[in-house]
């Protein structure tokens, strides 16, 4: 019995080199006849010395790496050495807080995880207590865990908000807030928020506690100034809502004050 193989290769075909035209006559499998075939019989195949001198194809160049998306929502100075950052690990191990009552003490991973409770997180504190490098691990933990984030500094909230009234989609923006699994406010107070900032805040924190979505908050506001401050402030709608806020904040909020790192 014939092999295959050698059925393929019986039939004998006239062969042209279209490199250097030179002609001979060689086995050459069926298919390959009626795939590469010229009208007048013969067979357009490289011969073996062409072959050899046929430059090789260069490597494909390396594909250009795609930014981290993670890179792109945190600041360098938050994200870990480990990420590109400027984050120590280890320095992150050392912040510890304080519940309100001053005698329970949370160590850091016992603080990140509060946000795995969807309950507001409010992390206080002075200047240097770690807070929104530790709240960028709080992030950083439902980001991998594929949820939604929405990360501001206090002044980029009120940046965004006025943009979106601008565009006459304010509304659509404070919906899309109150439903993403987790909204950043970094140095809530530092910035000076107009009336319509401190409405607009005070609405999203509301939506967010009815539909248990995660908040984290950092300040270094106490609940006595962060109070004083709207009810003294020129607005009637930051005055009106500085108790009711503050309410909130003690009745729902996983309330955390940051100490100086041991």
């Amino acid at each position: 019995m014939i092999a295959l193989e050698d059925r393929l290769m019986e039939q004998q075909a006239p062969c042209v080199c279209p490199a250097c035209g030179k002609s001979w006559t060689g086995p050459m499998a069926a298919a390959l006849i009626s795939t590469l075939g010229q009208p007048d019989g013969s067979v357009r195949v490289w011969c073996e010395e062409c072959q050899k001198k046929a430059p090789r194809r260069a490597a494909d160049p390396p594909r250009e790496r795609l930014p981290d998306p993670w890179a792109l929502l945190c600041p360098d100075e938050y994200r870990l050495t480990t990420e590109g950052g400027r984050t120590e690990r280890e320095r992150l191990k050392r912040a510890w807080g304080l519940r309100p009552n001053g005698t329970t003490r949370l160590s850091a991973g016992q603080i990140a995880e509060l946000i795995l409770t969807k309950r507001p997180v409010l992390l206080g504190g002075a200047p240097g207590t770690l807070k929104t490098r530790l709240a960028w691990r709080m992030v950083r933990m439902l980001w991998d865990s594929k949820a939604t984030v929405r990360c501001f500094t206090s002044w980029r909230f009120q940046s965004d908000l006025q943009e979106a009234s601008g565009a006459h989609c304010a509304g659509k923006w404070m919906d899309e807030l109150s439903r993403v699994d987790l909204v950043l406010i970094d140095d809530l107070g530092k910035a000076e928020w107009t009336a319509n900032t401190h409405g607009a805040f005070f609405e999203m924190f509301e939506a967010r506690i009815t539909r248990t979505k995660a908040t984290l908050i950092t300040t270094n506001e106490t609940f006595g100034s962060m109070e004083e401050s709207r009810a003294t402030h020129k607005a009637a709608v930051a005055q009106s809502s500085a108790a009711p806020l503050i309410r909130r904040f003690r009745e729902y909020a996983e309330t955390v004050v940051m100490q100086r790192p041991e």
